[in-house]
């Protein structure tokens, strides 16, 4: 009996000292952060590497192993808009130390934030990102390494053209944020047709505005996603990371256009 327990705490130390070693990415997200990590398999694809992710509060943070880790980080008002962000990562509070004690903390918004229906609300969008971006490149925490991710497009049925128009120009403008502790990743770009709806082989239903994208585009933008991480894991936090799985976006892309 004696001998069970020991050997019980000794594999406990081990698997700790185990993932002390590994390098760690934290992502906040919604339901499309959700379907693009489980469909597109990110956690496989990022070998060696810790992916903990947090979905809705109530849904909660899930661990390394996929699993759910039995606890949520609560982010205010369950936002994570640009206001909600902006209100998470610029001001003190023990939801921000719980998201930013990983190497790495990746930050996207849904993609109701693609409904920008002004120029006015173009603009606030952009001082917020400013002012998030100002406050995490000063900010003294374990993270050594931000990414801000641009929302996902909309489906053409439930968006306009002028706002479609407007969060290109966001996405595009988000890119303007990389620099220092910031990497970005256009996620827009990668969901979006030339007219800045969902691409309209990603839509889930044709005949609906489920701004959802389907699992062909998970599957896809899924494995550029991990390379993507990947490539941040080993360019700048200097943690030995890990290398790009056999099936990469390019890979799959290929197999897709034929």
């Amino acid at each position: 009996m004696v001998l069970v327990v020991l050997v019980g705490v000794v594999i406990y130390i081990l698997s700790i000292a185990a993932a002390a070693t590994a390098a760690t990415i934290f992502w906040l997200h919604h339901s499309v952060g959700r379907n693009l990590i489980s469909e597109g398999n990110i956690r496989e694809q990022l070998d060696g590497i810790c992916l903990y992710d947090q979905d809705y509060n109530y849904i909660g943070l899930t661990g390394c192993d996929g699993q759910p880790t039995g606890h949520s980080i609560d982010i205010p008002n369950d936002d994570t808009d640009p206001a909600g962000l902006h209100q998470l990562l610029t001001t003190p509070s023990a939801a921000r130390d719980s998201c930013l004690q990983y190497d790495v903390a990746a930050f996207k918004s849904c993609y109701t934030a693609s409904e920008i229906t002004s120029d006015d609300q173009l603009d606030q969008y952009k001082a917020l990102y400013s002012d998030i971006a100002t406050t995490l490149q000063a900010l003294e925490s374990q993270t050594r390494s931000y990414v801000m991710m641009s929302p996902p497009p909309r489906h053409r049925l439930a968006t306009t053209p002028g706002a479609s128009a407007r969060a290109r120009e966001f996405a595009n403008w988000m890119g303007t944020l990389a620099g220092g502790r910031i990497f970005f990743y256009d996620l827009f770009d990668q969901l979006a047709d030339e007219d800045g709806y969902l691409k309209y082989e990603y839509e889930q239903w044709h005949g609906y505005g489920d701004s959802h994208p389907n699992q062909l585009a998970n599957t896809i933008v899924g494995a550029d996603v991990a390379t993507f991480l990947i490539t941040v894991v080993d360019t700048d936090t200097g943690i030995s990371g890990a290398t790009p799985a056999t099936e990469t976006w390019g890979s799959i892309k290929a197999v897709y256009s034929q």
